[in-house]
């Protein structure tokens, strides 16, 4: 007897145990679904924060189950997917998103939503795609209308020149021969079919300082190519040589302008009625005009060697002064090597114009005397310059030593 309820106790006490464990196992798997069911829940109110740490707690109550760590995956990797996308970068948030896409198990909702998103960045890169081919296509429609164009007093390129119109990549120099020439920042510049149409801004132009363009290309009966505004004014094809002997004035920064539209110099001579010929097309603006100046005002083409300086604004006209007066501009200086050979002190006025300052070469005066010299410098000689002759012109080129 005392046996057989031993047995009965054994077997009830392992009954118990079962039952016990039965429990606990139940509890835990209670807390992980909950984990679970609350974090999908949360993913749907778009709450990531939140999602993430359910997973989490779902881990911690099974740390090998792979769904719970395929949707903390997926959860992160869409949050970083739509902060990068958020930022414009796309390829880094499109390869985020493909990560949410391969996984086997996982949230159904992400999945979506990430599909939803490389869509739309497909659609992005397809824009961008065209943007950039139509940004690339504008930019060789606009390479056929830089250049230096010109209206003629009477046939083409037999006549003066009158009217220049000069295309650059973010510049158009424009103006009338006796009016001098002005530079225009082009602050928008689109295509309508073939049609260039730009809008641009004159800081330094008196009046109308805003021009809007409309400007197409053509070929008249004679095969020479033109460019041709809303007002029907044809203007043709010409040289930066062409530019620079109209003696137009020019600001200051047309001249690095000029020298890389020299690039454009072909199509003028390609033209079928050109007839100019220059020398000067190896040289650049700012030289030319140095010759020009010397040839205008000293006219000693015997002179050895030709020295260009310059003098900013503020600086004084006599160094051997304290009390001189200052140059209320910048000046440029060009002498020879010797005293003799001449010295000529000047600035450009931007009309085919410039100024001569009368510096004298040696300060021989007495201090009484400077008072009447001062106010003779800073009273300055307005000339026009004569364009002279290309072989005078590359002669003096050939001698000069620029010191600034």
């Amino acid at each position: 007897m005392k046996i057989k309820h031993k047995y009965i106790f054994l077997y009830t006490t392992i009954q118990l145990i079962l039952l016990l464990g039965g429990c606990a196992a139940e509890v835990n798997n209670k807390a992980y679904d909950e984990a679970i069911g609350n974090g999908l829940e949360e993913l749907r109110i778009e709450s990531y924060e939140k999602a993430e740490e359910y997973f989490k707690i779902a881990l911690e109550e099974e740390p090998k189950d792979v769904r719970a760590e395929t949707l903390l995956n997926q959860t992160q990797s869409s949050v970083d997917a739509l902060n990068l996308f958020e930022k414009e970068q796309y390829d880094e948030a499109f390869e985020k998103a493909e990560l949410v896409q391969s996984a086997e198990i996982g949230s159904g909702y992400l999945e979506s939503k990430m599909s939803k998103l490389m869509d739309e960045i497909t659609s992005i890169r397809d824009e961008k795609g065209v943007a950039e081919q139509k940004e690339k296509s504008q930019k060789e429609l606009f390479e056929d209308f830089k250049g230096s164009y010109a209206t003629f007093s009477g046939e083409n390129y037999e006549w003066p020149i009158d009217f220049l119109f000069i295309i650059a990549d973010d510049f158009v120099i424009s103006g009338y021969k006796q009016t001098g020439l002005y530079s225009s920042e082009i602050v928008n510049k689109t295509f309508d079919g073939n049609t260039l149409i730009i809008d641009t801004y004159a800081k330094e132009k008196p009046s109308n300082k805003e021009e809007h363009y409309k400007i197409d290309i053509s070929f008249n009966d004679n095969n020479e190519k033109y460019i041709q505004f809303e007002t029907d004014e044809r203007l043709y094809p010409i040289t930066v040589d062409d530019v620079v002997e109209t003696g137009a004035g020019l600001l200051n920064d047309s001249f690095s302008i000029l020298d890389d539209l020299r690039t454009y110099d072909e199509r003028a001579k390609q033209t079928v009625s050109y007839s100019n010929t220059s020398f000067l097309k190896d040289y650049s603006a700012k030289k030319i005009e140095f010759a020009r100046v010397w040839l205008n005002t000293i006219k000693n083409e015997e002179v050895t060697e030709l020295n260009i300086y310059e003098e900013k604004a503020g600086t004084i006209i006599n160094p051997y002064d304290d009390n001189s007066p200052v140059y209320p501009e910048d000046v440029k200086v060009i002498n020879g090597a010797a005293t003799a050979d001449g010295m000529v002190v000047y600035s450009g006025n931007g009309d085919g114009t410039i100024d001569i300052y009368p510096v004298p070469s040696h300060w021989h005066a007495t201090p009484e005397e400077l008072p009447e010299i001062y106010k003779e410098i800073l009273n300055p000689t307005t000339i026009y310059l004569e364009t002279m002759k290309d072989e005078q012109v590359i002669d003096l080129i050939q001698k000069m030593n620029i010191h600034y």
